[in-house]
């Protein structure tokens, strides 16, 4: 029987719309990053230059310490404390929001600190998930970067009219839609720790034999909403652009835009996942 997404779509906005606590650890989540990024944008100041200035000398140069030559910089130390933040809490919250989706579909209460305390018992393979996650997305990211600089070679030889600027578009699409599949294929790994009690291996396996067996629909569940995320990836691939003909804070503003955007999106896409794994695995009935 084909699975109903429009349904499931349907039912996770009505759980959202009627039990906004679902949408706590995004908010959790958004505002460790921000102040992340806080703590970035005003890195060249003592007494945070004390921590930061080092680091940045050594991996960027002297001249990126200041104020506004350190925004250019900005958006790739914000990246990396995003991978620090999504292997050592983001991924726990995430787990936090699929628990208050178990108690909410079995009518038992969401008490806060019993969903934290029982969630709490697996950290470190939620932990682990991070690790193995991030990994797998880097592999992608390098493999996939060297590929299109060969793809661009040979092509630019070809028809060499092609604006390089039109590669740099084809590179950032293909990294984001290559994204999407991972994720089509690792999605349902914390749902199935929560929901059904699996160890991690399990459901990294098992996540992996549902996204073959139902590739479609699960691209089907989760491409759209990350396709209203598509716009902020581009602002910030071109955040450098965007700097020179704005202002040096427009990549402040994209990125605090991408934080907020995904409370909503990355809640969402967790919850149509955990509605999925509800029905495929525990018999719910969509």
């Amino acid at each position: 029987m084909k699975y109903n997404i429009r349904k499931n779509w349907t039912e996770t906005v009505e759980l959202m719309a009627k039990n906004p606590r679902v949408l706590m650890p995004f908010i959790f989540i958004a505002f460790f990053e921000i102040l992340a990024l806080e703590l970035i944008y005003f890195s060249p100041r003592w007494p945070i230059s004390l921590v930061v200035d080092p680091i940045v000398k050594k991996f960027f140069g002297e001249g990126l310490t200041h104020y506004p030559a350190h925004l250019a910089i900005l958006g790739k130390l914000f990246y990396y404390s995003q991978i620090f933040i999504y292997i050592s809490v983001s991924v726990f919250l995430t787990a936090v929001t699929v628990q208050i989706f178990k108690n909410t579909k079995a009518g038992l209460p969401v008490i806060t600190g019993a969903v934290i305390k029982n969630v709490a018992k697996r950290y470190f393979s939620f932990m682990a998930y991070g690790i193995l996650f991030i990994a797998l997305m880097m592999v992608i990211e390098k493999g996939s970067g060297f590929v299109f600089f060969k793809a661009t070679r040979f092509i630019s030889r070809l028809i060499p009219q092609i604006p390089i600027r039109v590669f740099g578009l084809a590179s950032i699409l293909g990294v984001f839609f290559l994204n999407v599949i991972l994720q089509a294929f690792m999605i349902s790994v914390v749902p199935l720790i929560v929901l059904a009690n699996k160890p991690l291996v399990k459901a990294v396996v098992r996540s992996v034999t549902l996204a073959v067996k139902n590739f479609p629909t699960i691209i089907g569940l989760v491409l759209l909403p990350y396709l209203v995320y598509l716009p902020v990836v581009l602002l910030k691939s071109f955040s450098g652009a965007i700097m020179d003909k704005t202002v040096p804070e427009s990549v402040v503003l994209v990125t605090v835009l991408g934080s907020v955007l995904s409370i909503f999106i990355d809640c969402f896409v967790i919850l149509v996942a955990a509605q999925f794994v509800a029905d495929k695995e525990l018999g719910v009935g969509s």
